[in-house]
């Protein structure tokens, strides 16, 4: 388990097609806290998706599943007209955007 990986917008990690693609405008970092396995500070992370959107349309992104992860949280979006709750699905990403995410174990909130 690594603690940051690059999502597509399918919520698969990026590769090589998708770093070498021009047209690639949309992407995602997860930053993943279950990989901090020591330390006194163990379990007071949370794990973050931080989603970029650079292209003049909207983009709808795959958020990825995670084990005790039930839904995510919208944190901040500069979009004008967030989402009523961020959930569990796919999530449409506003043009020219930035969407950040914090994945939580409790029931859906807004």
């Amino acid at each position: 388990m690594r603690d940051v990986v690059w999502l597509a917008p399918d919520g698969q990690e990026m590769g090589d097609g998708e770093w070498q693609d021009a047209e690639n405008r949309c992407l995602g970092m997860l930053l993943d806290a279950r990989a901090r396995r020591s330390g006194s500070e163990t379990g007071r992370f949370s794990t973050l998706l931080l989603i970029v959107n650079g292209h003049d349309h909207a983009v709808e992104f795959q958020r990825p599943q995670l084990a005790g992860a039930r839904h995510w949280r919208r944190i901040i979006g500069t979009a004008d007209t967030p989402p009523a709750h961020a959930g569990s699905g796919p999530i449409e990403v506003a043009a020219s955007s930035v969407l950040l995410l914090q994945a939580h174990a409790g029931g859906v909130e807004g």
